[in-house]
Order: structure tokens, then C-alpha cells, then sequence
């Protein structure tokens, strides 16, 4: 079957979203012929992969051309990744007109800023079209697919909840002559940031407890913003390493103490599973999508600074770790598409 796979960035640009469709499109190629439509990237010029890239405009990521693209293509299965994409709800009513089989993946509601006026007037106005034109609608987590159907009153039996897995030799990686904190204790924060990571909390709760055996390095696109070196000021004991590799950010939780996630809000928990992956211990706050995930986990904290700080002088010693079992991606994503 001819399928093309709609996404807002993919590989090899890094990031827990990039991670899963880049699985989700080598699982797919397996048996049928993909093409994928997203952003371009610079570092794409030898890729294995069948993609045409068309530049996105504005966070609604508008792109010129799309239809003509679909219509060029003719595919027999549309899957878009994002919720409040242009390309989404553009795919999915070309996929209604021409009674294509379309799969919705909404990935959360809105990451960053999801209290925007523009982004309520989205939710209002044209959020449910990709929920009405779908044909399957896949979840990484019970709770998210609880999330759309009371948002939208979409049909139970349109979902199907598939938990994310992280690829079978994720941990190889190549390891760097000279690691910078090859002989250092440290928490690691490793992810994006944005209003939903509550980087400044984790920043105020290591900064108040004055932790003096153990650093907190902070890695990870946008960490290295102006803004937040000025909220971590002086702090000799604060490492920002700002945007990096997909081997520097291995080898960083690879070598970890623990890893701490304060998000506030997430459609999945990605990078639970990147540390589970090296069984280093995590610490994470309390929201649905960590706790469906790791339901036994002993170092869990309400998003404020105090309980932050309390779990890391819990963890300062020898951290428990949790170990994280899902089921297979793969073999549950075939069989949706084979339903079709």
C-alpha cells in the first residue's frame, strides 16, 4: 500500500516526537511503500527516507502546496502526527472527500503556551476535524484518549491506545573521547523547554536546597537561552549544555545520577523511557501520562519547589529505578493498519 505520513519535524532532527515517527515510519516501510511530508531539514541530504519537504509557516504550520502533493501521490492510507497542525486538518479533509482511510495521531493538546486565545479559538473552531474525519484515532495513554473523547465526544471504538517504544538498539551509542562530566555526580534535566517543562521550579528547588555533593546539568534545545542562564545565574554547581547531539544526549543519561522530568503537562512520557533505557532512576512529577506509565515509581512530586527538592535529597544517595514495560509498538500499529 502507498502510505504518506504527515509530520511537523522529522528525523534526524532530535526530539521525543522525531524519535517516534521515525519508528513509526521504519515499521511502516517494512511492508508497504511511505512517503513522508514535513518541514525540511539541513542535515537530510543523504536520507534514506522517501520525504518531500514543505517549508511550514506560522505554529499552525501552514504549508503551500499540500494538496497538490496528496493529489500527486494518491496514497491509499493518510496518517498525520500533530494535533492543531495545518497539515492535519488539511490531510484529513482531503482524505474524507476521497474516502481514504485517514489515522490521526494528535500527540497532546498544544505543548507550549495551550491557554494562547489563538490556540482556545483553534480548539473551538477547527480542533475537531481531524477527530471527525478519522478513521483510527491512536493514543500513546489511556489518559489521552480520555482527554479527546470528553474534548470532542469522539467515538470510543475510533481509538486505539499504543504506547510508544523506543527503538531495539537505542542504547548503542558512540561515546565522546572526553566527557565533560565523565568524574561528576549529577541530576540531569534533558528535554526542550517551554512553559509546560517547569525548567524554572527544578532550577529554584536544586538552588534552595543547596545540594553540595551533586551538580544538575540542563540540557536539551532552547536550554541555553539567554533568559534561563540569567535565572540559573552564578551558580557553580549549574551546568546549561544547551542543544546537542543524539549521542551526547544518550551518554548524558547513560552516566546521570537520576534524571528529572517537572513537566506539568505531556501527552506521553518519552523521556521516561530513555532513562528506563539506561536504567537510570527518574524522578518525575505527578501527571497522568508519567504516572500510566510508571505507576510504581517512589519519586514522584507535586510541581512545586519544595517537593522537588525533597525527592532529590531522597535520591542523592542510591536511587531506586523503576523499570518501564509497554507493549509492542510495532506489532500493534500493524495490526490498525492492516484493520483498514
Amino acid at each position: 500500500m502507498r502510505i504518506v505520513f504527515l509530520c511537523n519535524s522529522f528525523w534526524p532532527n532530535i526530539g521525543g516526537a522525531e524519535l517516534v515517527c521515525k519508528d513509526i515510519v521504519d515499521t511502516l516501510s517494512q511492508k508497504h511503500d511511505v512517503t513522508v511530508i514535513t518541514q525540511p531539514s539541513v542535515s537530510r541530504s543523504n536520507s534514506k527516507y522517501n520525504i518531500i519537504e514543505l517549508t511550514a509557516v506560522t505554529s499552525y504550520s501552514l504549508m503551500s502546496g499540500l494538496r497538490g502533493e496528496l493529489k500527486t501521490l494518491s496514497p491509499d492510507i493518510i496518517i498525520s502526527f500533530g494535533y492543531g497542525k495545518s497539515f492535519s486538518d488539511v490531510s484529513s479533509r482531503f482524505a474524507k472527500r476521497n474516502k481514504i482511510p485517514f489515522v490521526f495521531m494528535p500527540c497532546g493538546d498544544f505543548h507550549t503556551n495551550k491557554t494562547a486565545l489563538s490556540k482556545r479559538a483553534y480548539g473551538l473552531l477547527i480542533g475537531r476535524t481531524c477527530f471527525r474525519n478519522a478513521t483510527k484515532i491512536i493514543t500513546a495513554t489511556e489518559w489521552e484518549k480520555q482527554h479527546w473523547i470528553k474534548k470532542y465526544n469522539s467515538p470510543k471504538e475510533k481509538f486505539s491506545v499504543i504506547p510508544y517504544n523506543l527503538p531495539k538498539d537505542f542504547t548503542k551509542y558512540k561515546k565522546s573521547t572526553n566527557f565533560k562530566f565523565k568524574n561528576t555526580k549529577y541530576f540531569l534535566y534533558i528535554g526542550r523547554t517551554g512553559p509546560n517543562k517547569r525548567l524554572d521550579l527544578l532550577v529554584d528547588a536544586f538552588t534552595y536546597f543547596k545540594f553540595p555533593d551533586i551538580d544538575l546539568v540542563i540540557a536539551g534545545k532552547g536550554t541555553d537561552a539567554k533568559h534561563i542562564k540569567q535565572y540559573v545565574g552564578d551558580n557553580k554547581n549549574t551546568h546549561i549544555v544547551g542543544q546537542i547531539s543524539e549521542d551526547e544526549k544518550k551518554e548524558l543519561i547513560d552516566n546521570a545520577h537520576a534524571v528529572i522530568f517537572p513537566s506539568s503537562y505531556e501527552s506521553f512520557g518519552m523521556v521516561l523511557l530513555e532513562a528506563a533505557a539506561f536504567k537510570t532512576p527518574y524522578l518525575m512529577s505527578n501527571i497522568p501520562p508519567f504516572k500510566e506509565l510508571s505507576p510504581n515509581n517512589q519519586y514522584i512530586f507535586e510541581n512545586n519547589l519544595l517537593e522537588i527538592g525533597s525527592q532529590m535529597k531522597r535520591a542523592l544517595n542510591s536511587p531506586k529505578f523503576i523499570d518501564i514495560i509497554v507493549p509492542n509498538f510495532k506489532h500493534e500499529l500493524n495490526k490498525v493498519i492492516e484493520s483498514l
